[in-house]
């Protein structure tokens, strides 16, 4: 079987949740057969090293960096006079609809590309890069949403509190990007979603919920939890910082509940890790009493090891918080918001397994209480941990995608497929 995975988030390296989830959705393709990968770039330039890791080890064939409308002459000129008028200019006058538009150069390269290689299947690894490549409907397609467009959008106008004109401009963006979405997935032979909540969305039978679940490189079959420790006063945020949406939750964490669990629990210690720490970021956050902005660390299980607690503060964007589980398997307990525990709400439940905050009182509440109760957190951590293997682990993983191809082709390629397959590469184990 041969495979074209359409992705605009790269497979390696996987510092982040959605590089490690194309990652995953890579070896379980390559389970199968022959896989090609092409990138749609969103949001920048991919280095060259990068590039050629992904040609050498995830089949890359193309790498287009993606310019939208706003990119192109003459919405360019506007920049100098401020830098999101082209945006705005171009969407006024061609609605958001364009975002998703076939780009007329990656098309013309694909379609060739499809009847040469004569691909059983194409996967799109998101709405946007699959609507963009022109390939949707050239082979059987199955779909990876892992978040929708909409869901980012009506989040941002909850936590933005937007009135008059503001707020209209992107309702508007909200109703066209939602009837996109709509003929987007009418189109796919199967569609993924990573929350239950959204299977109805997809608006016809041909889906299944592919969980995001905590990375683990290839060839484990999970991550041993860290051994208690009673006395640690460590409460650890891991994230990706050149994603925004994390480090204004930092901000936001910092500016009200870090203050007051510091003042309750004085030798409490706040540790963020994460790649993409700017130096703006570590003077910032390093004044606040008690924070130690650590940055990326090459042994993240070392830091899991020395929290007592995790917390994922996060109230917008779309999609799931690996995190949240990524605590668990390593056998820490976590506070989270309520808005973070989306998608694993229906395993995962309060006081018991995880402790639930829906506003900062209780996050405050539930921090303060853990770091002085090593008890509660042990247990929290074991039920958490003990769930999280259950419903979210690789195997799992792995074997919905291979039914869900099945049903695409309407055949049994999974026992074909994975008699013959090859061992990973060494680089998607990254």
């Amino acid at each position: 079987m041969r495979t074209l995975l359409i992705t605009s988030s790269l497979p390696w390296p996987t510092h982040g949740g959605g590089n490690q989830r194309t990652n995953l959705i890579y070896r379980a393709l390559r389970r199968h057969g022959d896989v090609d990968t092409v990138v749609i770039s969103r949001y920048g330039h991919i280095t060259t090293d990068k590039w050629e890791a992904i040609k050498n080890d995830f089949g890359g064939r193309h790498l287009y960096e993606e310019r939208l409308k706003e990119h192109r002459a003459p919405w360019t000129w506007l920049r100098p006079i401020s830098p999101s008028l082209p945006s705005r200019m171009a969407h006024a006058v061609w609605g958001w609809g364009v975002d998703f538009v076939p780009d007329r150069e990656v098309a013309t390269a694909l379609r060739p590309l499809v009847e040469r290689e004569d691909y059983d299947l194409i996967v799109g690894r998101y709405m946007w890069s699959l609507a963009r490549s022109g390939a949707m409907g050239l082979r059987p397609t199955l779909l990876d949403v892992d978040d929708f467009e909409t869901d980012v959008i009506e989040a941002d106008l909850e936590a933005q509190r937007l009135e008059g004109l503001q707020r209209r401009w992107i309702e508007r963006r909200l109703r066209q990007v939602a009837t996109v979405e709509k003929r987007v997935l009418s189109r796919c032979g199967h569609v993924w979603v990573a929350k239950a909540g959204d299977v109805k969305r997809v608006g016809h039978p041909r889906s299944s919920i592919l969980p995001n679940i905590p990375f683990v490189k290839a060839g484990q079959a999970g991550i041993d939890p860290c051994p208690p420790h009673d006395g640690a006063k460590n409460v650890l945020i891991v994230g990706t910082l050149e994603h925004p949406i994390n480090t204004r939750s930092i901000d936001v964490f910092l500016s009200g509940p870090w203050r007051q669990i510091h003042r309750q629990v004085p030798d409490a210690r706040f540790q963020i890790v994460g790649s993409g720490m700017t130096d703006a970021m570590r003077s910032r956050w390093g004044a606040v009493p008690g924070v130690e902005p650590i940055g990326f660390a090459d042994d993240l299980r070392q830091a899991y090891t020395d929290a007592a607690i995790t917390v994922v503060p996060i109230r917008e964007g779309g999609g799931t918080k690996i995190k949240v589980l990524e605590s668990m398997m390593y056998g820490r307990a976590c506070v989270s918001t309520d808005y973070s525990l989306r998608g694993y709400d229906h395993v995962l439940k309060h006081d018991r397994s995880i402790f639930v905050a829906s506003d900062d009182t209780e996050f405050v509440e539930g921090c303060v209480r853990l770091l002085n109760d090593p008890a509660k957190r042990r247990a929290l951590a074991d039920e958490g941990g003990r769930l999280v293997r259950e419903h979210f682990g690789v195997d799992r993983f792995m074997t919905t995608v291979d039914a869900s191809i099945d049903a695409v082709l309407g055949k049994n390629t999974t026992a074909r497929g994975l008699s013959e397959a090859r061992r990973e590469p060494a680089q998607a184990a990254s």
